[in-house]
């Protein structure tokens, strides 16, 4: 069995090495960073043992500091004792989620609620949560949307409070389910989305039994924070495969969780991410702008002077709002607040570049790509597309290629309209179907809509529209 500790040693020992090959060769970490294209938070991060960068970096550091396979050898090491502990994890996951759908036959503990099974969840759902609930794409056939479908309406059951099936008893500790959030931070990278959704049903369920038997003690309040935090990573992932209705609920019961917490790091955490994820939903631009709002005042009325993760994130969702709202002197001076809030995030923070709980650099020039080429700024945001580039690893594959039809929308209103159209084109038919999620497909629709009425009948234009449409049908958008 790996331990956790066995893969933080196997981190440090790896940076260690890092660090030592690099002094011996008398270079600094901003000569790493300029000569393999990694910001120099990223190779620090790595030398300290926190984040071991992507797989593409050791290669290349390797042969440039002639360690002969050592320190890529230390990196696989690291990959392996990770991806075994994963794997563990992910068998203890799935041992909680079989026993949430076998059939339960002895009756409910007094005062519990009545137990319900996936099967019955729909008609359940249909009457306790509205109509605006459901899930009607009733063209989505096979296996994986009928997964996706018991995925989401599990998620959302569990956290609306019902449990759903018969739940083991679990560890009531707080540590134990901070621990299972920050896994949570890094799957929501690497797990498919109806897999994530079905263990965050299950664990959703189990943590709800636990915020119950809490109450009234020391531990409530945080374990609602930390259910705040999962129910917002399930309202991400529900908005990531196209299902914006119900991500809006999800974020709703997020925001509810993270208000009865009164922890202002949960609060400004969901917020940020809600005003986000609201824009590839389309929600009201008004209601997000209402949102920031909100998060603000949580910020101004703390006592606390330390920023986080969630504070960037409500400054990042603010400018790229008043941007699409056509207040370009607004949303500039968001994004000026935005890279103030940046400076001060704990090291920890900013080079946690695997995590959704982590704001590296790359978050601030991204945003900074969204905002300049929709306000037009045309030199602004060609060196923010470079910049979040160079900050992004080639597994990125999704977040690069955002950017990359930021570019192409920048090419369109610069004039390039039939470069601009090849460049999506190029860009979108390089991501497998399953990577063309809403987070792509939203930025992609952007190019074609900066498009003159006289150009878009231009071939290459036609032919974005249509590899669009068809990646839209693929998820049901």
């Amino acid at each position: 069995m790996i331990q956790e500790h066995e893969v933080q040693l196997a981190k440090k020992d790896l940076g260690k090495l890092l660090c030592d090959y690099r002094k011996r060769a008398e270079l600094t970490q901003s000569d790493l960073s300029s000569a393999l294209a990694w910001s120099r938070q990223s190779i620090s991060a790595a030398e300290r043992g926190v984040s071991p960068l992507g797989q593409s970096f050791w290669p290349a550091v390797d042969a440039m500091l002639g360690a002969q396979g050592e320190l890529l050898s230390a990196f696989e090491r690291c990959q392996r004792l990770s991806e075994e502990l994963k794997v563990q994890k992910e068998s203890k996951r799935r041992r909680v989620q079989l026993s949430l759908t076998m059939p339960h036959r002895s009756a409910p503990e007094p005062g519990s609620r009545t137990s319900m099974s996936l099967a019955t969840a729909p008609a359940f759902l249909d009457v306790q949560l509205g109509t605006t609930a459901r899930i009607d794409n009733d063209d989505e056939q096979g296996d994986t949307g009928d997964m996706l479908r018991r995925s989401v309406l599990a998620v959302m059951a569990a956290a609306a409070g019902h449990t759903v099936g018969h739940l083991p008893d679990l560890p009531p500790d707080v540590d134990h389910w901070r621990e299972t959030a920050w896994e949570y931070g890094h799957s929501y990278f690497t797990e498919p989305p109806g897999q994530l959704l079905a263990s965050l049903g299950a664990d959703l369920a189990a943590l709800q039994r636990v915020v119950n038997r809490q109450a009234g003690t020391r531990d409530h309040q945080p374990l609602l924070a930390i259910m705040a935090q999962l129910t917002g990573l399930a309202a991400k992932t529900s908005a990531r495969i196209g299902r914006s209705r119900e991500a809006t609920h999800l974020w709703r019961v997020a925001r509810s969780r993270a208000n009865e917490s009164a922890d202002r790091r949960a609060q400004l955490w969901v917020r940020g991410h809600e005003i986000v994820s609201g824009i590839y939903q389309g929600r009201p631009l008004s209601v997000l702008l209402d949102l920031a709002n909100q998060a603000s005042s949580i910020a101004a009325s703390s006592n606390n002077s330390s920023v986080t993760a969630g504070q960037a994130e409500v400054q990042g969702g603010r400018a790229q709002v008043l941007a699409l709202l056509g207040r370009p002197e607004e949303a500039r001076t968001a994004l000026e607040e935005q890279e103030r809030v940046f400076e001060r995030l704990p090291t920890h923070v900013t080079t946690d570049t695997s995590s959704i709980f982590g704001w590296p650099e790359g978050c601030m020039w991204h945003t900074k790509s969204f905002v300049h080429s929709v306000n037009g700024s045309l030199r602004h945001a060609f060196m923010a597309q470079d910049r979040a580039l160079s900050l992004y690893s080639p597994e990125q594959r999704v977040a690069r290629c955002q950017v990359e039809m930021h570019r192409a929308k920048s090419l369109v209103v610069k004039g390039d309209v039939a470069q601009g159209a090849n460049h999506a084109q190029s860009q979108l038919g390089q991501l497998a179907p399953t990577e063309r999620n809403m987070l792509v497909l939203t930025v992609a629709g952007y190019v074609l809509d900066a498009v003159p009425v006289g150009e878009r009948s231009r071939p290459a234009v036609v032919q974005f529209h249509d590899l669009l449409i068809s990646a839209r049908r693929e998820v049901g958008a």
